[in-house]
């Protein structure tokens, strides 16, 4: 993949076709105003491409003479979420801006405040983004906005490392005076800086790790899975998800599972681990647990992950044939549900691997 300037001409396309479904009609400018600010050097737009077709797209707010700009519009196509666009994406723009803007540092990204969601299930959406942002090298700064009545967390991506020089409230707060005209600066922008964040990187780490715990969970000879359909493909992965801080692994696998399709286990043992690098910026562990089924919990709240549909029980005699990934998986579940010798660390995930 690689990135390409978007022309007005695409921007609006873009725009047309995509902007105004992956974007809230109240968090979306007006296309004139897009297009005002790309014309007199304020912004520029990134489309993401895989030869010609478009993957992803992103906008920046630049004014002159600053450290740090501002990424104002991120998404990957619908088809194509969950395929690492968005890793790509982070491993590529340092290396675009600092060739065109030689004086710029990084980036400043406004990802809506925890504290501030509405219910439980805003929340996971939230913490869900700002999780992204964060196994991309993003760090969170002791800096909060408020932009015209809702509140986000300020992250940095600094994709020099150079960490001599911390972003300050100063550095945000010229980018709204150069983005605002004064009478809106003046009535809806709120900007502060607080002593102790609840979650400050302290430095610039090259790559994020994730810890990720999934469920085996078999019962009358099948397994559960979760169900996802990526551009009309449909296929299958283990309930299960990121570790959160001060939970320990059978916590969060038995977190997720109840999230995702309402369903109480019990954590046993722990059966295999596999690996996922992805790009320059993230890697990903699985540990993957045997759990046992308790029966459903009419009370879960649901936090179901982009693409999913659903889930289903797969024929254990048949995994080998069924699309599980990551399809590493498929054969050793099988030899330890037929009572066989099994491997347990499957090493690395790779896109194509056989079953």
């Amino acid at each position: 993949m690689e990135l390409k300037e978007l022309s007005a001409e695409h921007l609006t396309e873009i725009y047309d076709q995509y902007m105004v479904i992956d974007f809230p009609q109240d968090e979306l400018k007006p296309l004139e105003r897009i297009l005002y600010m790309i014309r007199t050097g304020l912004s520029c737009a990134y489309g993401i491409y895989e030869g010609e077709e478009l993957r992803g797209y992103a906008t920046f707010i630049i004014p002159d003479g600053l450290r740090y700009g501002l990424l104002d519009y991120l998404a990957v196509i619908r088809e194509y979420r969950g395929t690492g666009v968005g890793h790509v994406f982070f491993d590529l723009i340092g290396d675009t801006l600092a060739e065109r803007y030689p004086a710029l540092r990084g980036f400043f990204i406004e990802s809506e405040d925890i504290a501030y969601a509405a219910d439980a299930k805003e929340r996971r959406i939230r913490e869900k983004r700002i999780s992204f942002y964060e196994q991309n090298g993003c760090l969170h700064t002791p800096l909060g906005s408020r932009l015209f009545g809702v509140t986000y967390s300020v992250l940095l991506y600094d994709y020099r490392g150079d960490t001599d020089a911390a972003a300050s409230i100063g550095d945000v707060d010229g980018i709204y005076r150069a983005m605002f005209p004064e009478r809106h600066y003046e009535r809806d922008v709120e900007l502060w800086e607080i002593a102790e964040p609840e979650r400050v990187k302290e430095s610039v780490c090259p790559r994020q790790i994730r810890t990720s715990a999934k469920a085996v969970i078999i019962r009358d000879g099948k397994l559960l899975a979760i169900k996802l359909n990526d551009g009309g493909e449909e296929w299958y992965i283990l309930p299960g998800g990121g570790q959160d801080c001060e939970e320990v692994l059978p916590q969060t696998v038995e977190r997720e599972v109840r999230e995702e399709t309402g369903i109480e286990v019990q954590c046993k043992d722990l059966l295999f681990v596999i690996e996922g690098v992805h790009g320059e910026r993230f890697h990903r562990i699985d540990l993957v647990f045997l759990c046992d089924y308790l029966g459903n919990d009419p009370d879960a709240t649901l936090h179901k992950d982009t693409n999913q549909i659903g889930y289903d029980w797969l024929d254990l005699s048949v995994l080998n044939r069924l699309p599980l990934f990551p399809s590493k998986l498929r054969r050793p579940i099988m030899d330890f549900y037929e009572g066989k010798e099994y491997v347990k660390y499957l090493g690395n995930e790779v896109i194509g691997d056989p079953e």
